[in-house]
């Protein structure tokens, strides 16, 4: 066969049929022979011995097979609507069975993960120890982000009871699972959230309701596990992130609740994964992103062109609504007004060491979760304005724009926004110290 594709989706997804016969046909004994995706669920049974919490490339290969897969196979509980088709209803059943049973797979490497694999300060020792110690950090990154996108694939591939229930298990895995694993628990979660970024299932608004709620009490409990508070937050950034911007502005005062004191805590564990709840946030908030799709498709199919003229990917960016537009610029302008235009005073007004890091820090964190607001300018002869005429509401209505034209939305784009004038301005404060522009 000249077309690998084609004869790969013939022998998995459409059959053959029986010679002379039509590709579909009512009449049982002249149906296409049972297509060999109903041995792909025996696969994904056997990969699960494949991830393996002491072998990571081992485990990387099976989280890849298991994405190739589940981009056709749809899964669905006992209760859940059956497919019409019997053949896929039957793979998504044996699917369905096999998802929680992943998830458990994949919570048993986190839960294993050595703490040492988080690397807080690639500037402390030798060159050496701080390659090795970066090295470390891009692959712990790189599997979390893996393991988030694989498991965000599973979400998308289950029928609403199946992926309500899959939810919870997730949720009750990160409430307890060991701080060394908030990384991989944010990005579950995150995972669990992106299927339904508007919160329209009521088992996604539970799982968001109960993570900010997790995150406030252990910000309020006296005496209570840094570790523990440090967790929370990080998995309450990987909920919001996954959310769709008019979602996360209508849970901006609990975020904001949350920065406030998070950022303020005495513990530099807590104040750091605050920062990166700011940048969690912000990034919902003005990012551009997509989201799988559900492998729904029927087979026999019609042929493969028919399936590429399906949307596979659906776009998540300012909604096309003005009062939710408004509501999405009123926030990420409050954010960033308060925590990263705010802070830097403390780069200037000479602060101690601990305020004028934090402060950076802060600033560093917000610029990069605000980076989806540096648009490129449509006159290259503009002048960037100075940063006494920087308005962040301004700033996101600009890239709310830019983001909204390339989508058919709207066609007013505007200039660059001058976020970056903060890093500069950080930056010059550091030069002028030795031991600032060291740390």
């Amino acid at each position: 066969c000249d077309d690998a594709e084609a004869f790969c989706r013939e022998a998995f997804f459409d059959g053959t049929p029986l010679p002379g016969a039509p590709n579909r046909s009512d009449d049982a004994g002249l149906a296409p022979t049972p297509p060999l995706a109903h041995l792909l669920p025996d696969l994904l049974a056997a990969s699960l011995d494949a991830v393996d919490p002491n072998d990571d490339a081992k485990t990387r290969c099976a989280l890849l097979f298991v994405d190739s897969v589940l981009r056709w196979l749809p899964g669905r509980d006992d209760d859940d609507a059956p497919f019409e088709n019997q053949d896929v209803d039957a793979v998504a059943c044996r699917v369905g069975d096999w998802a929680p049973r992943f998830l458990d797979r994949l919570f048993a490497c986190a839960d294993v993960r050595p703490e040492s694999a988080r690397v807080a300060n690639h500037g402390a020792g030798d060159a050496r120890s701080r390659m090795m110690a970066a090295g470390a950090a891009r692959a712990d990154a790189a599997g979390a982000e893996l393991t988030r996108c694989v498991a965000a694939r599973v979400f998308a591939a289950l029928r609403p009871k199946a992926r309500a229930r899959a939810r919870a298990r997730v949720l009750e895995w990160a409430k307890h699972a060991p701080p060394s694993a908030a990384k991989d628990a944010a990005g579950l979660i995150g995972a669990a959230c992106a299927d339904d970024a508007a919160c329209f299932e009521a088992s996604t608004r539970d799982l968001v309701k109960t993570v900010l709620t997790d995150a406030a009490d252990g910000l309020g409990a006296s005496g209570g596990a840094a570790a523990r508070t440090a967790k929370a937050l990080r998995v309450a950034g990987g909920a919001i992130r996954s959310l769709a911007p008019a979602s996360i502005a209508s849970r901006v005062d609990a975020i904001d609740a949350l920065l406030e004191n998070g950022l303020a805590h005495d513990d530099k564990a807590v104040r750091r994964c605050a920062r990166k709840l700011l940048r969690d946030a912000l990034r919902g908030l003005l990012e551009l992103r997509t989201r799988h799709a559900a492998p729904a498709r029927d087979w026999p199919a019609t042929g493969l062109e028919d399936d590429l003229e399906a949307p596979r990917v659906t776009w998540l960016g300012p909604p096309a609504d003005a009062s939710e537009r408004a509501a999405v610029e009123a926030a990420a302008a409050r954010l960033l007004e308060t925590r990263v235009r705010a802070p830097l005073a403390g780069l200037t007004d000479g602060s101690g060491r601990r305020a004028w890091l934090d402060a950076l820090r802060q600033v560093a964190k917000g610029v990069k979760g605000a980076a989806a607001a540096l648009e490129d300018v449509i006159d290259d002869d503009a002048v960037m304005p100075s940063s006494r005429s920087f308005s962040p509401r301004d700033a996101v209505r600009r890239q709310a724009g830019a983001v909204a034209s390339r989508l058919n939305w709207a066609s007013d784009v505007g200039p660059r926004a001058v976020l970056a004038e903060l890093l500069t301005t950080a930056a010059a404060a550091a030069r002028r110290d030795d031991a600032l522009r060291r740390d």
